[in-house]
């Protein structure tokens, strides 16, 4: 046998440390192998390339530079093959650690791998899920108006006081923070309220000592009345703010029908994942955790401008506290993704290469150029996996829709009413 597994112990759940050896002949020949690569490829001073003798190449090159390139060759093929003759199904790469590599020796490594975590399903048909009514309202006209004109305002200086929306400019212990005042928001967008240009008052982040916090610019936005100007940047065919209004309100209505129906689907999505059991290894939970956060940290940046240093700060919170939080969105995540990869072989759900065809060739059409040109700016980009994902997920949440049980919600709600809904996933993540 070239690959043999010589210890296999299951560490925790799903998580497996196995010692793999390569026989010393399977060694020997791939090692023959670099040699002879290494002899074509450098070049030394009175030999021929391809003639050197390997004595001299160990000399010039140093015997780890042979070694390093065969673990490099070596390793990968030989974990393959000892998962698919263990039929172990692994999540992300395993980690190696190379024990003995020597000529003329069997190559020992040690291989830590995740295995796919093993998901008891529950059956959907058993399941029953809430479907809301959502109705548009005079008052959810009026807001939407709101927010066009909010839109279409303009930042003016304010000397103050300060009230809530306010974008406010401060300094606390000499950093520079901008903050939209809120009661409901973060210590400083609360204790801004009410202050005026110029203004100090002293605050006391939690854990912390007590600081001073400086205003320096206080901005607000000035919006502009609803009237025929207002309307004609919208569109010419508004005859009066009556038509105006009721072009809103079937623009509501329309995303009403789609929000109904993004809210069945998570709804369903939420219901199978609670019923459903998934074990999470541990390795596999610390990775994940890993990119929410430096996800949450990224956005951060971009949207605030704040580093995580400092949003830890504001918000009166140790990085400890927030990483378990970050822990239980990374186990949400993780479980969710195992379940619906479940549902889908289990239900044969899949994208077939007809309709990936039928994808391409619409966007072929709408573009004017060939199928084959599409096909490849769509693989470059990974634009076209992206897009096949989605068909995937569109497919497999029609699938579960259609086989759960669904109650209608007979009290209809407005915007507001929707809005203040409980997010069913919130529930899963505290969980």
């Amino acid at each position: 046998m070239v690959v043999e597994v010589v210890k296999k112990e299951e560490k925790e759940k799903h998580v497996l440390e196995l010692e793999v050896e390569v026989a010393k002949e399977r060694v020997d020949e791939v090692l023959e192998s670099v040699y002879r690569d290494f002899n074509r490829s450098v070049t030394i001073p009175g030999f021929r390339k391809g003639s050197v003798p390997k004595a001299i190449l160990r000399a010039r090159l140093g015997k780890e530079a042979f070694l390093d390139e065969l673990v490099r060759r070596l390793v990968p093929e030989a974990a393959q093959e000892v998962l698919k003759k263990e039929s172990i199904r692994v999540v992300g790469e395993p980690d190696v650690e190379v024990l003995v590599v020597e000529e003329g020796e069997p190559l020992r490594f040690r291989l830590t791998v995740v295995e796919n975590p093993e998901v008891i399903l529950a059956s959907p048909e058993d399941l029953e899920v809430r479907k809301y009514r959502l109705e548009v309202r005079e008052s959810d006209v009026d807001a939407y108006i709101e927010q066009l004109r909010h839109r279409a305002g303009e930042w003016r200086e304010y000397e103050g006081p300060i009230e809530t929306g306010d974008v406010v400019t401060v300094t606390v212990k000499d950093k520079r923070f901008t903050v939209q005042a809120d009661v409901s928001g973060s210590l400083l967008a609360r204790e801004v309220l009410g202050m005026r240009k110029g203004e100090t008052k002293r605050v006391r982040p939690e854990g912390q000592e007590e600081q001073e916090l400086v205003v320096h610019a206080i901005y607000r936005k000035h919006l502009p009345e609803v009237n025929e100007e207002f309307i004609s940047k919208f569109g010419e065919e508004f005859a009066s703010i009556e038509a105006f209004r009721e072009r809103i309100r079937h623009i509501l209505e329309e995303q009403a029908k789609e929000m109904v129906e993004e809210r069945l689907r998570l709804e369903a999505v939420v219901a199978l994942c609670r019923a459903s059991s998934v074990s999470i290894p541990t390795p596999l939970l610390d990775e994940e955790t890993r990119k929410v956060i430096e996800l949450f940290a990224k956005q951060l940046k971009e949207e605030n401008g704040l580093s995580l240093d400092q949003y830890l700060e504001l918000t009166g919170q140790d990085f400890a506290t927030f990483e378990e939080k970050m822990r239980k969105v990374a186990h949400w995540r993780l479980k969710k993704y195992f379940v619906l990869a479940k549902y889908a072989d289990v239900y044969g759900i899949e994208v077939t290469e007809e309709e990936i065809h039928r994808l391409v060739e619409g966007i072929a059409e709408k573009t004017g150029k060939p199928f084959e040109e599409v096909i490849r700016e769509l693989s470059r980009n990974r634009t076209l996996l992206a897009m096949t994902n989605h068909l995937l997920s569109n497919k497999l949440l029609d699938d579960l829709v259609r086989r759960v049980t669904i109650r209608e919600i007979e009290e209809p709600l407005n915007f507001d009413q929707w809005k203040a809904l409980e997010d069913p996933e919130e529930e899963m993540i505290q969980g």
